[in-house]
């Protein structure tokens, strides 16, 4: 009988300090953290809770090998992505997954990806349920108290994030699928374009795709539309930019993207047509990049 009130007692106790805790009466020992980034047009966010070391060992004592892992304390770590996003040529499609690790001591450390979100430690995780898994191999760096996440951004494509903790960091790249998403975007609002200056958001597309040698293709596409557009637009309000301006940028844009294709002469070609217009409001001439315009010319010599 006494064991029994003891046991209540402890049993109450317990309710009573996880409802403080669930209220948040209590502050955490491993506080609440989060990261965030958007990278082109793809938004990621990390949750996570934040342990210390505290002296401890952490690999192999604290977090055990071969076991799941929450990547973090308290409630499993989340993962939210806005937009599909490939690791190792595999999609993980946009959405909120719970993020877990299995620790090794000698072979890769696996990385899982949860499709059951909100999950508390990992109790209740199901290999069934696991959207994607990788391997990766941990890197050996100087002491992080704190466990923290990373998000880096290479460019507008790829991106890399990363676990750091006591002296392991665990890595893995992804890539977001930004010119499929760009030209998504601009065909959804090219209804909302008015026409006499649809010509220029070609242009513009043209410009951003070539400047980052990306669909080519696609982007002389929008630039013989462009070049249509600027042959009607003899009522051009010059109060956007002067038609000799945006005429050079067509040409010029038009020159790196032959350049680009390795057809050298059609470049150089089309080139000359912008560098023999030097008027007031010529793009060689306003651009004051005349020289470096030159020394380009003169590279695909």
């Amino acid at each position: 009988m006494q064991k029994l009130r003891i046991f209540i007692i402890c049993l109450f106790y317990f309710q009573f300090a996880f409802s403080q805790f669930q209220i948040g009466l209590v502050p955490r020992k491993s506080p609440d953290k989060s990261i965030s980034h958007k990278m082109g047009f793809t938004e990621i966010e990390i949750k996570y809770g934040s342990p210390s070391t505290n002296g401890r060992t952490i690999w192999g004592d604290l977090v055990p090998y071969d076991q799941v892992w929450r990547a973090g304390a308290n409630e499993a770590t989340s993962l939210t992505l806005s937009e599909n996003i490939s690791i190792e040529n595999k999609v993980l499609p946009a959405g909120t997954y719970t993020f877990f690790i299995i620790p090794k001591k000698q072979d890769k450390w696996i990385l899982i990806f949860n499709k059951i979100p909100k999950q508390w430690g990992a109790f209740s995780y199901s290999q069934e349920e696991d959207a994607m898994r990788i391997e990766v191999s941990p890197e050996r760096i100087n002491h992080q108290e704190s466990l923290d996440f990373e998000i880096h951004q290479q460019s507008f494509e790829n991106g890399a994030i990363s676990l750091i903790w006591e002296e392991i960091k665990l890595s893995f790249s992804f890539k977001a699928k930004y010119i499929e998403t760009f030209k998504h975007n601009f065909e959804e609002k090219l209804p909302e374009i008015s026409d006499p200056i649809k010509w220029v958001a070609y242009l513009q597309v043209a410009e951003h795709l070539v400047q980052r040698n990306k669909d080519l293709a696609y982007a002389e596409k929008c630039l013989n539309k462009s070049e249509a557009g600027l042959s009607k637009a003899a009522n051009w309000d010059k109060r956007y930019y002067p038609l000799e301006y945006l005429e050079g940028r067509i040409y010029w844009t038009k020159a790196l993207l032959f350049a680009q294709k390795q057809e050298y002469k059609k470049a150089k070609k089309i080139a000359r047509l912008l560098t023999k217009n030097k008027g007031e409001h010529s793009f060689y001439k306003k651009e004051n990049e005349r020289k470096g315009i030159d020394e380009t010319i003169k590279s695909w010599e």
